[in-house]
């Protein structure tokens, strides 16, 4: 074979190569979150290692318990989480199109939020109930879902404590240390979980195959059906050989 001819091939050969494994690769792998298209942003934010959506979609009813609803949890302790969220917020103010001088002065107005000092010592999750109406989902009822989320307004962290925690595959778990309720309809309820034992010990480590986000379904009383606990898989939030929760 001519060698030019066998060096093109081979070039071709590892183009293909690379090509393919770039495709293979998350967003969150292939480029920095200040790259991230909005729809890139939203997917990790509700369909990642560190996000899922949990929806109840039974035929809407006026009565109680309400039975339709959708939640989304976020492990927000996970810096691809407050990537995103910081991503979010560039691209809704158009920050690529910020000057020097203000890029620098929005870095440093949110340089706290992406660092997260607390997350060293503690694990965050954060859980929001999204509303939409049926209406918009091709359905005839336009009544909004129920805000399942919502039902957590009111209560202390003395009425969740021992009712909403985590948990991994050994049945070693972390009950919730402080608790910031959500705000109103569609807004996040945040959770604080210490990360380690007193023996210094994390709860989640490469050993674990899985660990479980739940919330009693005492909590609820009875406005609404129940959560599920939410499975999260320990080898999908490896980075770089180490765990990112």
């Amino acid at each position: 074979m001519n060698r030019s001819i066998a060096l093109f091939l081979l070039g071709c050969a590892i183009s293909i190569c690379v090509s393919a494994s770039a495709s293979g690769q998350k967003v969150w792998e292939r480029k920095p979150y200040t790259e991230w298209s909005m729809s890139e942003v939203v997917q990790i934010l509700s369909d990642s290692p560190w996000a899922q959506t949990q929806l109840q979609d039974v035929h809407l009813t006026y009565q109680l318990p309400a039975n339709s609803y959708s939640a989304t949890i976020r492990l927000r302790s996970a810096l691809p989480i407050r990537q995103a969220l910081l991503r979010q917020k560039q691209i809704l103010l158009n920050y690529d199109k910020f000057n020097a001088a203000d890029k620098s002065r929005f870095d440093g107005e949110t340089r706290q939020f992406l660092e997260c000092t607390d997350c060293v010592k503690y694990y965050i999750v954060t859980l929001g109930s999204p509303l939409f109406s049926y209406e918009n989902r091709g359905q005839s009822d336009p009544a909004f879902v129920f805000d399942i989320v919502g039902t957590l307004t009111n209560l202390s962290i003395d009425d969740l404590k021992s009712n909403v925690y985590l948990v991994n595959d050994r049945g070693q778990r972390r009950d919730i240390v402080h608790f910031i309720p959500p705000k109103g309809n569609g807004t996040e309820a945040m959770f604080v979980f210490p990360r380690l034992d007193g023996q210094g010990k994390a709860l989640i480590t490469r050993d674990n195959k899985n660990f479980y986000f739940k919330i009693e379904e005492r909590i609820f009383d009875k406005r609404s059906v129940p959560l599920k606990r939410f499975t999260f898989e320990v080898g999908r939030l490896i980075q770089h050989g180490e765990i990112v929760f």
